[in-house]
């Protein structure tokens, strides 16, 4: 379970840094 927090964790730093590089 950890192992899939920690994943999840990830993804979702990497889709909003990918969205403010976006934005900005």
């Amino acid at each position: 379970m950890k192992k899939i927090k920690s994943i999840a964790l990830m993804l979702v730093a990497i889709l909003s840094l990918s969205i403010l590089t976006g934005c900005s």
